[in-house]
């Protein structure tokens, strides 16, 4: 089939569908890939229960997020304080600002509450799925094979288990949008290579947006880009010089401007949780290993999952429901 490439093209529509050696494309992708990948966020978003007008990923936390929600729709456009749901007043979020803020705009657009939280769900985990795409192809990936492991970690119970914690499964999700802000910022090729100021611009927005969607996962952030700036200082000599005068300094004062903005925002609490409280969310090994039965079917089918139960193990059931992980550690 000859290529569609002519003078009389519009500029715009230019090179962006055409007919090469019998394949149909839009812009670089073939018509069959961008199926599939159509496919494969609908299914992500079915699964996740994020789609307006038809789901909602949970039902309880959904009032609490939407009151917020809702009163800064209320209010300024970059008032971040709810004005009239919360104690005390003016009520600060204590996390799920970078969910109940967009879910607000939407709001003023006219949706109601519940398609407002679904929607907002649904374009943070587009980005987070965009993001675990984009992190395969930069390790070798073809566009079908990253496809596949971007829906792999998107429908991971980490993920959709936690959906009734509110922003905590967003900020999970998040995690490969994190992370490929520190892949661009510590794993360069070259010293001869430049950090563009959009790779600096693009670590600061994403330590700001996970300080403020949870608590746990900036810290899973945090440690996790620290070890791989190490890992990448440690590996890579040739390019040191340039990760210690910039990579370093522009990590460390990201996750400092990042708290500091925080505890400003939500100011300092007289209460403070020792370590007991925190082992509540502990994990054992044995969860990562075997699945809790109930959880996913194939294991169950297999007979290879058990019964877990708050009768058996002390703290949230989170820890044992959504923290299988084997499959992926024989892979990686």
């Amino acid at each position: 089939m000859r290529r569609i490439h002519s003078l009389k093209l519009q500029p715009y529509w230019q090179g962006l569908v055409l007919a090469h050696r019998g394949k149909l494309t839009i812009g670089n992708w073939r018509i069959i890939n961008l199926f599939f990948a159509l496919i494969a966020i609908s299914l992500v978003l079915f699964i996740y229960g994020a789609i307006p007008f038809f789901m909602l990923p949970s039902t309880g936390i959904v009032g609490w997020a939407m009151g917020f929600s809702q009163s800064l729709a209320n209010g300024e456009l970059f008032d971040f304080y709810s004005r009239d749901f919360g104690i005390p007043r003016p009520a600060a979020l204590a996390f799920g600002l970078a969910g109940a803020w967009p879910a607000s705009l939407l709001i003023r657009t006219g949706l109601n509450a519940t398609d407002a939280y679904a929607g907002m769900a649904a374009l943070w985990l587009m980005l987070a799925m965009f993001s675990a795409y984009k992190i395969a192809l930069h390790f070798g990936g073809t566009k079908l094979i990253a496809l596949s492991g971007a829906v792999t970690w998107m429908t991971m119970p980490i993920i959709w288990e936690h959906a009734r914690y509110s922003m905590l499964s967003l900020g999970i999700a998040l995690l490969s949008f994190y992370f490929l802000a520190a892949f661009k910022l510590f794993l360069i090729e070259s010293k001869n290579i430049k950090i563009a100021p959009a790779t600096i611009a693009l670590y600061g927005t994403a330590t700001m947006i996970s300080v403020f969607m949870d608590g746990y996962t900036f810290m899973m952030f945090a440690l996790g880009a620290s070890i791989l700036l190490l890992y990448s200082l440690v590996t890579r000599p040739g390019i040191r010089l340039i990760l210690l005068k910039i990579s370093m300094p522009v990590h460390v004062g990201s996750f400092a401007l990042a708290a500091y903005v925080y505890t400003r925002y939500i100011g300092e609490s007289n209460s403070k949780s020792g370590l007991d409280f925190f082992r509540g969310w502990g994990l054992d090994l044995s969860f990562l290993a075997i699945p809790t039965k109930g959880v996913l079917w194939m294991p169950d089918l297999l007979g290879i999952s058990v019964e877990r139960s708050n009768q058996i193990f002390f703290g949230d059931e989170s820890t044992y429901r959504t923290t299988f992980a084997l499959p992926i550690l024989f892979l990686v």
